[in-house]
């Protein structure tokens, strides 16, 4: 059954290619694999992550991929060093 599976996060990518150069100038990843379906990550703790081309792209206006860290502060530094644009929100606690 399903609860003895491993599950993925398989997300959207209106250009492949373009996701691909993101994914790897930015993020600092190289796909795991390359199907005929899209690309597959794998972080170093196992998750794995599938990026698909399609038109629908981009239409979403939830979170689509987290990551836990230690030190966000540094992390967030990397990232906007690399051209990451953040939305800063202030949550209560």
């Amino acid at each position: 059954m399903l609860s003895n599976l491993e599950a993925y996060s398989v997300l959207p990518a209106r250009d492949l290619a373009r996701a691909r150069r993101f994914y790897k100038d930015v993020l600092g990843m190289e796909p795991a694999e390359e199907r005929m379906e899209g690309l597959l990550y794998r972080t170093p703790k196992g998750a794995v992550v599938m990026i698909y081309e399609t038109d629908n792209a981009g239409t979403a206006a939830n979170t689509a991929i987290g990551c836990d860290t230690d030190d966000i502060e540094a992390e967030v530094a990397v990232l906007r060093d690399r051209g990451v644009t953040f939305e800063e929100c202030d949550f209560p606690g």
